[in-house]
């Protein structure tokens, strides 16, 4: 009897250890959807905006992206290589962004923008509270106030363009 007990926390444990395994290639996963789709944005924006501080916003946020896109797949590929890709939903923002012109653009920008931070923050949250890897707990908590940051910043730009305009 005492062996089937052993067995059996066995192979829960091991259970347990996979589910936390796939929720944390799942994040990373989203975490570089994310960040990919992000830096899709910011380049259109660097195309087809004429409002300076918004490129260069734009700019700052491929730069963090490719980095972090980086950090992501090092992880992925030195912790996760057994578990498979999670398949993430392309963005459905540009075809629709990219007809915008002038002011039009800048505010459609910077809601979607807004948008996919605020749902990052969302996917942060949970990451904090579902991740089994520590490494994980704490970029949650470093991203989360970085975003925190960026919606912030986003928010704060697009006030100033409505002003203008």
């Amino acid at each position: 009897m005492k062996l089937v007990y052993i067995i059996l926390l066995i192979v829960a444990l091991q259970v347990q250890f996979a589910f936390a395994s796939r929720y944390d290639a799942y994040f990373l996963d989203r975490m570089a959807g994310q960040n990919k789709e992000t830096s899709q944005l910011a380049e259109l924006a660097q195309v087809k905006s004429k409002n300076l501080e918004l490129k260069r916003v734009a700019r700052k946020i491929l730069r963090k992206n490719h980095a972090e896109i980086k950090i992501i797949e090092e992880w992925r590929n030195s912790y996760f290589q057994d578990v498979p890709d999670f398949w993430v939903m392309p963005s459905k923002n540009l075809p629709e962004l990219s007809k915008l012109e002038n002011t039009d653009f800048d505010l459609q920008f910077l809601d979607k923008m807004i948008d996919v931070f605020q749902k990052g923050r969302i996917r942060l949250l949970d990451a904090q509270n579902k991740a089994e890897k520590p490494f994980l707990k704490s970029y949650t908590k470093k991203r989360l106030v970085e975003f925190d940051r960026e919606i912030k910043l986003l928010i704060s730009l697009k006030k100033k363009i409505m002003g203008e305009s």
